[in-house]
């Protein structure tokens, strides 16, 4: 099934034509990989945690028992900074992306014709471009 636009461009064609905008900054793309990748690896360390915990429950003491909540804080505490890190890689994507597209969106408003002014209300041509 493919989508169309009124303008009869497919889904692909229309992705192609906006994906440029969206692979720079590399170093962004590199680090949301890198945190997506640390977060999701940290996830089944904490049922590998509780697993002894459980079984051998806290009369073993081949765990210290303070050592349980440190790990467990830490492991949830590297999570939330793989994903406050990933948050951030994507926010800058996203506002580079936009800046790029919102400077060429007002470079062609600053070429175009006279009668593209006298036609759209100055306020129609400012809110196109926020």
């Amino acid at each position: 099934m493919k989508l169309a636009d009124p303008q009869g461009q497919t889904l692909t064609q229309r992705l192609q034509r906006v994906f440029p905008h969206f692979k720079n900054p590399t170093y962004a793309w590199v680090t949301l990989a890198v945190s997506v990748i640390a977060g999701s690896s940290l996830e089944p360390a904490i049922p590998a945690l509780f697993k002894p915990l459980l079984d051998s429950g806290f009369t073993s003491r081949s765990i210290p028992l303070w050592a349980i909540p440190v790990v467990i804080v830490g492991l949830f505490f590297l999570r939330a900074l793989s994903s406050f890190i990933s948050d951030v890689a994507l926010a800058k994507i996203a506002q580079h992306s936009l800046q790029q597209l919102r400077e060429k969106m007002f470079a062609k408003l600053t070429r175009a014709e006279l009668a593209l002014y006298r036609a759209q209300p100055a306020t129609t041509l400012a809110n196109t471009l926020v």
